[in-house]
């Protein structure tokens, strides 16, 4: 069994310096190619003039659905997009690149 770390964090639209903890042993661990995705995700929203802040938590919903490779992306459906909230023209732009990525 894992040892858990205690971790800092600010909890999001706090202003003040206070932190909450958490423990590492309730963390999700992040598959490597998760950090390609959101470098991915991001290399799109600024091709369509967006910026990474912009589409941060359309990574976060890719990953946390299990689209954490760009070869992954290329199986994301329009229907499924729309579900995740992911906008048609951002969902377009995400498939081409992945394909051209893909070589085809």
């Amino acid at each position: 069994e894992q040892e858990a770390d205690i971790l800092p964090f600010r909890e999001s639209g706090r202003s003040d310096a206070s932190f909450s903890y958490v423990s590492t042993a309730s963390l999700t661990p992040v598959p490597p190619s998760a950090a390609e995705v959101t470098a991915f995700v991001a290399r799109v929203a600024a091709d369509l003039g967006r910026s990474p802040a912009q589409v941060e938590e359309i990574s976060r919903r890719l990953i946390s659905n299990w689209y954490d490779s760009v070869p992954a992306l290329q199986e994301l459906t329009e229907e499924d997009a729309g579900r995740l909230g992911i906008p048609v023209r951002f969902f377009r732009a995400l498939q081409w690149e992945a394909r051209r990525a893909a070589g085809g």
